[in-house]
C-alpha cells in the first residue's frame, strides 16, 4: 500500500462543491488538491502529533442520518497510533459514549501552534479484549476498559494556521482587537 492515493477528488470534492468552489472563487486555494494526492497513511510527524493531543473532537453521521460531533478528552496519547493507518483509543466501562461505525471525520487541534490535523476515516467500535487492550495500553489510563473505537484512515490532511493566509492571523486580530473587547 502506498502512503498516497489519487482519489482528492473523492475524498474532498464531490460534484455538488465543485461549482461552489468555482463559483466563490476559492478552486484555486485547493490546486494542491485537484489532480494531486492525498496522504493516506500517518508517519512519524503525525504519530507524534497524535500522541501530544489530549483532545479531540470526531463528526459523524448516525443511523439516523443525524450529524453529530463529540469531544473526547483523557491523558496526552490516549487517541493511539495503532499502525499506518489505524488510530484507536479505548472507552472507560463508566463512560457511556459512543461513536457510529462508518465514515468519521476526526479533527486534532495545537491551539498553541495552530496546528491542525483533519483525518476522514472508518470508524469501527470493538468489544473484542484482544483489541479493546491495545488503545488501553495508555498511561494514566487505570480504569476498566470496555470498548475499542478504531478508526481506520482514508485520508487526512494538515492546516497550521487556524485561520488561513486569507484571513485575519492570530496576533494581529489579538493586537487588533484587545482593546475593543
Amino acid at each position: 500500500m502506498t502512503s498516497e492515493t489519487n482519489d482528492a477528488d473523492l475524498a474532498f470534492f464531490t460534484p455538488a462543491v465543485k461549482p461552489m468552489l468555482h463559483r466563490l472563487d476559492s478552486f484555486e486555494n485547493y490546486s494542491r488538491k485537484r489532480g494531486g494526492s492525498v496522504k493516506t497513511q500517518l508517519s512519524s510527524r503525525e504519530a507524534a502529533f497524535i500522541a501530544g493531543q489530549d483532545a479531540f473532537y470526531v463528526a459523524a453521521i448516525g443511523e439516523d442520518r443525524w450529524a453529530y460531533t463529540q469531544r473526547h478528552r483523557g491523558p496526552k496519547g490516549f487517541l493511539r497510533v495503532l499502525d499506518a493507518t489505524t488510530l484507536g483509543f479505548a472507552s472507560m466501562a463508566d463512560c457511556r459514549r459512543y461513536i457510529s461505525p462508518g465514515n468519521a471525520l476526526l479533527f486534532l487541534i495545537d491551539h498553541a501552534s495552530p496546528a491542525r490535523l483533519k483525518i476522514w476515516a472508518d470508524a469501527e467500535v470493538s468489544e473484542d479484549a484482544s483489541i479493546v487492550e491495545k488503545p488501553a495500553k495508555t498511561p494514566g489510563h487505570g480504569r476498566a476498559t470496555h470498548l475499542a473505537f478504531l478508526f481506520h484512515v482514508r485520508a487526512f490532511g494538515w492546516k497550521q494556521t487556524l485561520l488561513g493566509a486569507t484571513c485575519i492571523e492570530p496576533a494581529s486580530f489579538a493586537a487588533e482587537y484587545a482593546n475593543k473587547i
